[in-house]
């Protein structure tokens, strides 16, 4: 049953009015990444990659997670759709986690298609960087959208809260002082990336990479372990809460 709640999801969230915008961004990362090093005056075109992922790809990642996560419960919420799917023989924590699961397998394509174009309209396709940023976007990917999925679980049209927290709060972690940036999930993508710390400058590319402020950068040793235990952490508690918590059709007030 699992398996299959997973393949009905994934080709839920495949549809091409839900995935079409994300193929046009990866276009938009690819154009981006051909004019990248001239913008930043960057040595290489694995350095003009790295920071674009940085700035960008990373970022994208979490927007994706956003709004994907919606579907995965609160969509079928707003549409009237969850009682149907809670009175069919389905267990209910197979359901969150499947479709949990389904978000995250689109939200992680989507990451690597961008990945990919950015260096690829970079002229850094080979750069030995880009098996750890897939690595850094597998895991991101995960746990964003085990955070997200909570977020859905908590509160009635959720994106907002998800999309200030996927740019507001994870824009702003990274550039402030001292251990912050433990906060910050991009944080640990950064670190599993293992992208080149610059130092404390300032200016809008700065920030988008967190290099503002005097925080070091933290270890993949230390990232990883966090990324999962977080993420199990998240997982365990959406399905505790979707299986302990009564889901009806909400109607606007």
């Amino acid at each position: 049953m699992f398996g299959l709640l997973l393949s009905t999801a994934v080709k839920d969230f495949t549809r091409f009015k839900r995935i079409w915008i994300w193929v046009l961004l990866a276009i938009l990362m690819g154009a981006l990444g051909m004019v990248w090093g001239g913008i930043v005056r960057a040595a290489s075109p694995e350095d003009a990659y790295m920071q674009l992922a940085a700035s960008f790809v990373f970022r994208v990642v979490a927007l994706a997670a956003a709004v994907f996560s919606t579907a995965v419960v609160n969509q079928e919420v707003e549409q009237k759709t969850i009682v149907y799917l809670l009175t069919r023989p389905i267990k209910r924590w197979e359901l969150v986690v499947a479709r949990s699961l389904a978000a995250a397998i689109v939200v992680f394509g989507i990451g690597v298609l961008c990945t990919v174009a950015a260096a690829a309209g970079a002229g850094a396709l080979g750069a030995s960087v880009i098996p750890r940023d897939i690595m850094a976007i597998a895991a991101g990917t995960l746990l964003y959208t085990a955070l997200f999925v909570m977020f859905n679980l908590w509160m009635n049209r959720a994106l907002t809260a998800c999309l200030l927290y996927a740019f507001g709060w994870e824009i702003a972690i990274p550039n402030m002082p001292g251990d912050m940036y433990y906060l910050s999930v991009y944080s640990y993508m950064q670190a599993i990336a293992e992208h080149p710390m610059r130092g404390p400058s300032r200016g809008l590319m700065a920030m988008m990479q967190g290099q503002i402020g005097d925080s070091t950068m933290m270890t993949a040793s230390v990232a990883w372990p966090v990324l999962v235990i977080a993420t199990a952490a998240l997982v365990i508690a959406a399905a505790l809460w979707f299986s302990n918590f009564e889901y009806v059709p909400r109607e606007d007030v």
